[in-house]
């Protein structure tokens, strides 16, 4: 996203004091709307992680503006990395005009048949009043499926709304690395992820439940998990608290539970490349 900002910083040259949104009501329904089976949904509060939404976007004007950002990560294999297929949502006050005459004036851009812009990278357009699409997929093609909001939806979905950062997955094909490389076994047995990401004191920190096909897989994720988490506080050089990873890592049936683990390095870094 941030071969955007260019595009970004000259709708910010045209837009005044912002004004917040919201999508018809229904985020829920936008989210499940985006959402495919196995990628990985990542949505981002613009007021709570403001810092994040101007890197992506490049002028504080317009990132005043953007009052949430979604994205849609997946790929074909695991880990998840910075190659990932983008489909990008972003809420907010962006007037159509200012849009057609900025992207109208931009060298690499085309205008299609439909109202989107075409560049060499992403596609870009309003899917409605006060939405930004961004693909690097077709255009047309993600903005019909998105248009089409399903019957039903995994209510989970709407955790993502709960956190400045939000992460969802159904049967995911991909993840975020997690302290510990993940066999094929393991990851096709997981069902659902969900997790809420809080950045303090440099760091961040999240709450992460993992529900798996069964309670063996379930088990088997949690010592992985717990061994790698280990290992990363030594690399630092901390305490090892045995007693806090009981309360950290817990097991009910099928689901497990991952409390205010902090995230390494590298789920960080994927996190800001996504953005």
């Amino acid at each position: 996203m941030r071969r955007l900002s260019f595009v970004f910083l000259f709708l910010g040259l045209l837009v005044g004091c912002a004004t917040r949104t919201s999508l018809a009501g229904r985020p829920e329904a936008l989210l499940a709307s985006l959402y495919q089976e196995g990628s990985v949904l990542v949505s981002v509060d613009a007021d709570e992680e403001s810092d994040l939404i101007l890197a992506a976007v490049g002028d504080e004007r317009l990132a005043r503006r953007v009052t949430r950002v979604s994205l849609l990560l997946g790929e074909d294999h695991y880990p998840l990395d910075a190659h990932a297929r983008k489909t990008i949502l972003v809420e907010g006050d962006f007037p159509s005009l200012a849009m057609g005459f900025v992207m109208g004036s931009l060298e690499g851009y085309e205008k299609q048949k439909g109202g989107y812009w075409q560049g060499s990278a992403y596609a870009l357009g309003l899917l409605e009043k006060n939405l930004l699409l961004i693909t690097d997929g077709t255009w047309l093609d993600e903005a019909n499926r998105i248009r089409n909001v399903p019957v039903a939806w995994d209510p989970l979905i709407g955790s993502v709304l709960l956190s400045p950062i939000g992460v969802y997955a159904k049967r995911p094909v991909t993840f975020f690395p997690l302290q510990a490389d993940l066999s094929e076994a393991l990851l096709s047995s997981i069902d659902t992820v969900t997790a809420g990401c809080t950045r303090a004191n440099g760091s961040l920190t999240s709450d992460i439940s993992i529900l798996m096909s069964d309670d063996g897989k379930a088990e088997a994720l949690g010592k992985i998990l717990r061994t790698g988490y280990v290992r990363q506080l030594r690399a630092s050089g901390q305490t090892v608290d045995v007693a806090n990873l009981r309360t950290m890592f817990t097991l009910n049936g099928n689901l497990l539970t991952i409390r205010q683990i902090e995230l390494p390095d590298v789920d960080l870094q994927m996190l800001q490349v996504a953005f």
